[in-house]
Order: C-alpha cells, then sequence, then structure tokens
C-alpha cells in the first residue's frame, strides 16, 4: 500500500473514497471523508468552524463533481470538530449514534465558547504540570492559568500561554 502525504486537502483513496486532511493534527484541526458512488454522496464528518468546512467541501467539490449535494452526513462523535460544521451541509440526512446526538443536544453554547476560551490554557497548564511533576518526582496539584491567553487555533498550546501559573 502507498504511503500518503499528509498535507492539506483532498486525498483520493480509490474506488469512490476520498480524505480531507488538515494537518498539523492538533486540537481542533480534525479530518473527514467522502463516499461518493453513482452519484450519491456520504460525507463522513464537518470541521471545527464554518470558514474550515466552507473550504473543505470547495476543495470536494471541485475534486468530486457529485459532492455539490451531500445526500447523507454522518457524524462519528458529538465533538464540535465534527459536528459544527453540519449547517453547512443542506437537505443532507444526518446519522449519528444515540449517544453522539444525546451529547450534541446537552451541550449549550455558553459551554462550547468557554471551552474555546480555555483550552490552550489549559494544555499550557496540564503540560507545564506533567513537566514539573516529572522533574520533581512528586505529583504537581492541579494548576490555575492566567487570563492572558486568548484562543486561537493556530498557535501551538506548547508556546502560546505567556503567564501559566503553579501552585
Amino acid at each position: 500500500m502507498p504511503a500518503w502525504p499528509y498535507r492539506k486537502g483532498v486525498h483520493d483513496l480509490g474506488t469512490g473514497c476520498y480524505a480531507y486532511l488538515q494537518p498539523d493534527g492538533t486540537w481542533g484541526w480534525s479530518n473527514a471523508g467522502l463516499v461518493a458512488d453513482q452519484g450519491e454522496t456520504l460525507l463522513v464528518d464537518t470541521l471545527f468552524d464554518l470558514k474550515c468546512t466552507r473550504d473543505m467541501l470547495a476543495a470536494l467539490r471541485g475534486a468530486v463533481p457529485a459532492a455539490a449535494r451531500i445526500g447523507t452526513l454522518v457524524n462519528t462523535h458529538s465533538n464540535g470538530d465534527h459536528t459544527f460544521g453540519n449547517q453547512l451541509v443542506p437537505g443532507a440526512q444526518i446519522i449519528a449514534s444515540r449517544a453522539c446526538a444525546a451529547e450534541m443536544k446537552e451541550r449549550t453554547p455558553a459551554e462550547l465558547a468557554g471551552m474555546m476560551r480555555n483550552w490552550r490554557c489549559s494544555a499550557c497548564v496540564s503540560a507545564a504540570r506533567k513537566s514539573a511533576s516529572s522533574r520533581s518526582g512528586r505529583r504537581i496539584p492541579a494548576a490555575t492559568s492566567s487570563s492572558t491567553c486568548p484562543p486561537t487555533r493556530r498557535s501551538s498550546p506548547a508556546t502560546s500561554c505567556s503567564s501559566t501559573a503553579i501552585r
């Protein structure tokens, strides 16, 4: 089997199967798939936000004319990086497990906004605690992080927090 390059965009896997990859693969940068056969299409997951999903759909439509109309959308799980672009696939039948559908209904917009505000600082705090624990040989208790870490998915969690305090 040939090695597939991990680069952004549509990759033709053969026999009507396509992958849409989004390196670098960190939090929020998920991948998606498309199956096309005899004019019918099935999309596996949308992406984290509307811009990414629009870009993906445009790329898929450029590579696979049948993707102009997605008939079925499968959400593999409820995380936003697999579902937040669902609204850009109008008319598609959405298929998800009961657990996935229930979790999508339970998660409020305020909770999701909080996750976006806090994800990067949480990653910095976790990395700092792990590093400090391994150096000292003892478990470091829970940490708090500064509010000076605005969310941006394009920054690396390891280098983006300017002030993280460990207690």
